[in-house]
């Protein structure tokens, strides 16, 4: 088949071979082997929050979780704010929301 197909396998066919349900014989190998790793719960990503986390958005819309570094003083007016975003490793100053 196509590259892009999803996996198969035939689980049950016609036959009158145990196990069976109704008209159908059971695989049980090919069941355990393809079926029921499907079934298992995945693997959680572990996250952890940055040092004093905040919620930024970035121009492409993403949002992702950044350290704020400094916040501006409230005589400050239209200074930014400090942060640091740790997948880039990278500091930006950002309008403060």
């Amino acid at each position: 088949g196509p590259e892009d197909a999803q996996p198969r396998s035939v689980l049950a066919r016609l036959g009158q071979a145990q196990p069976k349900v109704g008209k159908y014989t059971v695989d049980v190998a090919a069941f355990e082997a393809f079926a029921l790793p499907l079934l298992e719960k995945p693997e959680e990503e572990t996250f952890e929050l940055p040092e004093n986390p905040r919620l930024y958005k970035a121009e492409d819309g993403s949002e992702q979780a950044v350290s704020l570094l400094q916040e501006p003083d409230e005589e400050e007016e239209g200074a930014n704010a400090q942060i640091w975003i740790a997948s880039t490793g990278e500091e930006k100053y950002v309008p403060p929301s």
